[in-house]
Order: C-alpha cells, then sequence, then structure tokens
C-alpha cells in the first residue's frame, strides 16, 4: 500500500505533463504572490519533505492495517483528483533566476531542473505534508512530541512551496482540501475497505 502512494505520485504528476504541455496555461497567483521573495535555503526544507512522507506513512502504517489503510484510500483518491485539475486546469509559475551560488544555489538550480513550473494547482507536496500531519494526530502509539515536530515541518513545507518560488498561494489550500475530500469519498466509496482487505491478504 505505501509504495502505491509512491507510485501514483510520480505518475500523477508525470503522466498528466503529455496532456497540457502545448496548451496555454493559467496563471492563478494573486497579488501577494508577486511579493514573496526567492529564497533558496526553503529549497532544503522542500527536499525533505520527500523525507517527512516516508517516515510519515511508515510511521501511520505501524499503527495498525486500518489507519494504515485509511490514509492510503484516501491518499488514492486525491491523487487521481490532482490528476484531474493538472489536466483540465494545467497551470504555471514563472520562477526568478537562481543567482546563489555555492551548495545552496545548486540545490536550488538542481530542484528548478527536476522539477518543472507546472501542475502547480493543488499542490502535491502540500497536500502530503498536511496528509502525514493530519493522520499523525490519530495515532496513539506516538508521543506528541513527535506529532509536535510533524505539525511544525509540515508548515515549513506549506512556507517552502512558496519562498522556493514552486506555487502559488491559493495551491496550499487547495491540496489541503483535495486531502479532504479524499478522506470523505474514501469512506463513501468504502476504498478504505478494500485496500485494507487486499493487506489483510498479504
Amino acid at each position: 500500500p505505501l509504495i502505491s502512494i509512491l507510485a501514483l505520485n510520480m505518475a500523477v504528476y508525470y503522466l498528466s505533463k503529455p496532456f497540457v504541455f502545448w496548451r496555454d496555461k493559467f496563471d492563478l497567483s494573486l497579488p501577494i504572490d508577486h511579493q514573496i521573495p526567492l529564497l533558496t535555503p526553503f529549497m532544503i526544507i522542500y527536499l525533505l519533505a520527500f523525507v517527512q512522507w516516508g517516515l510519515g506513512y511508515i510511521i501511520i502504517a505501524r499503527e495498525n492495517r486500518e489507519m494504515c489503510a485509511r490514509a492510503v484510500s484516501s491518499d488514492l483518491i486525491a491523487k487521481i483528483i490532482c490528476f484531474l485539475f493538472f489536466v483540465i486546469l494545467p497551470t504555471e509559475i514563472q520562477r526568478p533566476a537562481v543567482t546563489d551560488g555555492g551548495l545552496i544555489g545548486f540545490v536550488a538550480k538542481f530542484v528548478y531542473w527536476i522539477d518543472t513550473p507546472v501542475n502547480l494547482f493543488p499542490s502535491i507536496h502540500c497536500l502530503e505534508s498536511y496528509s502525514v500531519m493530519r493522520f499523525t494526530f490519530s495515532l496513539k502509539k506516538v508521543p506528541i512530541g513527535y506529532k509536535i515536530v510533524m505539525a511544525v515541518f509540515s508548515f515549513a513545507v506549506f512556507a517552502s512551496v512558496l519562498f522556493t518560488r514552486q506555487h502559488f498561494l491559493i495551491d496550499i489550500p487547495a491540496g489541503i482540501i483535495v486531502l479532504e475530500i479524499g478522506i470523505i469519498l474514501s469512506k463513501i466509496t468504502k476504498l478504505d475497505k478494500v485496500v485494507l482487505n487486499h493487506t489483510l491478504k498479504h
């Protein structure tokens, strides 16, 4: 189940691009977005988000199979919704040139090279960080300190997508809302039960 999260994450982001690379992109920026500077040190947090997701989902899965099934099924539905948005409402951001030197400058240029400035709305970065934070607060086997650290880092990730100029402000609540919709639809469709039954067979 956890591998399916990674697989669909990559599929949604990259497989949607051939559908929109030739189309005009939408600019969903707000006036405040044009006032946000590029702060390259936030690239570190932007990349560490991947570590947060991996650790977060592993800890969630260790709680019990039911919790794992809830998180996975909600994430899968949310990713499908993201794919629809990426195809129907293609977005793009104009990123500033990276002028920093040294390691931070190299990291920033590397991020810009591997992560093209499209597929912004909703933010998968924010969706994933919010997901692990939200489900972490439902866990009983982890200390409160871990939950606090997870929450603080999630908000740092929210800030990082802005200060790395990878997303617009509206992309953050969009990612959160899409995850909440995924949770609701997972219960309505009983996809969480399907995922749970699948894990019980392995």
